[in-house]
């Protein structure tokens, strides 16, 4: 704030000294002056949404690494035009028989590289039945960036002439260098804010040009194989130890609490005992 306070004083100090100029030259001043908005605007082109999409498919335990690989390696040499891969891993969860791969795919895509993206991860594995292939579920949610990426064009604009305004100023002849100086910090400090602002936009615009998508690719686990008894019983020493660890935790937290009623217990007679004998003596008095 103080630096712009300067900068102002700065501008309309030089305009004072122009003031000897002939009347149809620019003063500093007006050089710095912001641009008077325009009449109208442009109407809004529609909102700016960035889609994501999650998908969850089951396939043949025996073909979840083949179509994870299929579909990685088809990203990664770009034979689905405009596909980013931002994740890709594959893990083997259960227990025992019931152990079956899971893998995860994380892409950015052009709106037109959708479609043959999800054709070739539903597409049927040599061997397989388009019955192996199911789709467990889908989502898709949207961002809307249309007041982020308004209001970012708006301060670019407004980087950018207050920029052109003071390069100006700094290529008059008979200005100080003092002047100068304070200028060019000026205007170094506002070309960093309009280098960071373009980024942000950049990144912004990339979101709304593109769509993001994760997929899961599950194993089919055949019945029983992967129940719930199977997998308590798989853990039955873990869940033994905490039992009696939790056990022993409460009986040892108990005890402080056992001595306390005990001794109430003991106590409580004999206090019973002793009022009586006092309100009696009290009646005799």
């Amino acid at each position: 704030m103080l630096r712009s306070v300067c900068a102002i004083a700065l501008v309309l100090a030089l305009g004072g000294c122009d003031q000897r100029k002939s009347s149809n030259e620019p003063s500093y001043a007006a050089a710095y002056a912001p641009a008077p908005m325009a009449g109208k605007t442009a109407p809004p082109e529609g909102p700016k949404l960035a889609y994501s999409h999650d998908l969850s498919i089951e396939t043949r335990a025996d073909t979840v690494k083949q179509r994870f690989e299929q579909v990685r390696d088809a990203c990664l040499n770009q034979v689905i035009a405009g596909c980013v891969l931002l994740r890709a891993d594959i893990t083997e969860q259960g227990f025992d028989r019931g152990r079956h791969p899971v893998a995860t795919l994380s892409v950015r895509l052009t709106h037109e590289g959708m479609a043959p993206f999800e054709q070739a991860l539903l597409k049927p594995l040599p061997g397989e039945q388009i019955d192996d292939v199911a789709v467990l579920s889908r989502s898709t949610s949207a961002e809307d960036l249309t007041a982020a990426i308004q209001d970012g064009d708006r301060r670019l604009a407004q980087l950018s002439d207050y920029r052109d305004r003071l390069t100006q100023l700094a290529k008059r002849a008979d200005a100080k260098v003092d002047d100068l100086i304070k200028v060019e910090g000026e205007l170094s400090t506002t070309q960093s804010q309009i280098e960071e602002l373009t980024a942000d936009q950049s990144r912004l615009n990339q979101r709304v040009a593109t769509e993001m998508e994760t997929v899961q690719i599950a194993g089919r686990v055949t019945v029983g194989r992967d129940s719930g008894i199977a997998a308590v019983w798989h853990r039955a020493g873990e869940l033994l130890d905490g039992s009696v660890a939790d056990a022993l935790q409460f009986l040892i937290q108990a005890v402080p609490w056992v001595i306390t009623l005990m001794v109430v217990l003991v106590l409580l007679p004999i206090v019973r005992v002793v009022v009586r004998v006092l309100w009696r003596v009290g009646r005799r008095r």
